[in-house]
């Protein structure tokens, strides 16, 4: 079950889409709560232990902008996602300025609501599932796969990084692993693998990640580098 928050500045609206969230996709919803400005909601982002999975967030409120709070509000939970809702088609390209799943039009349909409710749950469960773990003599070691940001081939051992630092090393080839990943991994060069998601931009030699590290790329592995990186940013965008 779905935790999710609503926020948007008009009262009327928000009561109409709680009922219409419920009548739509009540079997994926746990809990909701209901925020009439940014500046509630933020503070109990900020405040409160309580995990909230969704996000459903007017773009203008008030005097805040939508687009900008969803910002902040990741920065204080990476984890959830953004539904942007919105009575104008203006603000289509703009919401890509920051992560989000869906973007629905105002007057909501409970068609399109429980379509973008669908893939916030599809999206939490794939998370929860998708364990990268490697069993050696001494430990087991787990990580979320979208926290993995690249793993560096080293002589006969592997080092899997995350988004700061080496999480933990082991003893593997490339090939050996490849099939415990999911599809955003890419081999670019004979001792890089990096995974799509936290890939921030490509230049012509390189990937550069969330955390502005570079990733080398080789002449040999750029065209399928490149090709896989555009059909990724393809289908984050138009999903």
């Amino acid at each position: 079950m779905l935790h999710i928050a609503i926020c948007d500045d008009d009262r009327q609206v928000l009561d109409s889409l709680h009922e219409k969230l419920i009548k739509a996709a009540g079997d994926m919803v746990g809990a909701v709560e209901k925020y009439d400005s940014g500046e509630k909601l933020l503070f109990s982002f900020a405040g409160s232990r309580m995990k909230t999975d969704v996000v459903i967030l007017d773009i203008m409120l008030g005097n805040d902008n939508g687009i900008e709070l969803a910002k902040r509000l990741r920065e204080i939970r990476p984890e959830t996602q953004v539904i942007f809702l919105s009575g104008h088609e203006d603000y289509f390209i703009q919401v890509y300025d920051v992560e989000h799943i869906y973007f629905l039009k105002k007057p909501v349909k409970e068609e399109d609501l429980r379509k973008a409710v669908e893939l916030a749950k599809k999206n939490a469960e794939r998370k929860h599932k998708e364990i990268f773990h490697r069993d050696t003599k001494n430990a087991l070691y787990t990580i979320e796969m979208d926290k993995v940001f690249y793993l560096e081939k080293d002589k006969r051992k592997v080092n899997l990084f995350g988004a700061e630092e080496k999480e933990f090393s082991f003893y593997a080839t490339f090939d050996e692993i490849k099939p415990q990943l999911n599809e955003f991994f890419i081999q670019c060069h004979n001792s890089y693998m990096v995974n799509l998601v936290n890939v921030e931009s490509m230049k012509s030699d390189c990937f550069i990640l969330k955390n502005e590290k570079r990733i080398p790329i080789s002449s040999s592995r750029k065209r399928e580098a490149k090709s896989r990186f555009l059909e990724y940013i393809e289908r984050s965008v138009f999903r």
